[in-house]
């Protein structure tokens, strides 16, 4: 399914939530492990790692606050 309904069910809510949890603490995570990485290539794919999390913690808020749907029928064009 690649559209987002406009009513969020209850189970759905809670997965939601269990994915943003999940990102967000891989972030924070990554965020705490690269203050201690001195090696330039593992930074790196820290960094990467950090925008990609990031990114999915921006897409479920845009989710959770109805603004998806806007955001697909805007590419459309």
């Amino acid at each position: 399914m690649d559209t987002v309904p406009q009513i969020i069910s209850v189970q759905d809510l809670f997965s939601l939530q269990q994915v943003f949890q999940q990102n967000l603490l891989a972030w924070k995570q990554l965020h705490s492990f690269l203050d201690h990485v001195e090696d330039e290539d593992i930074r790196e794919v820290c960094h990467f790692l950090l925008v990609m999390h990031y990114n999915h913690l921006q897409l479920l808020l845009s989710i959770l606050k109805g603004e998806r749907q806007v955001e697909e029928d805007n590419d459309e064009d």
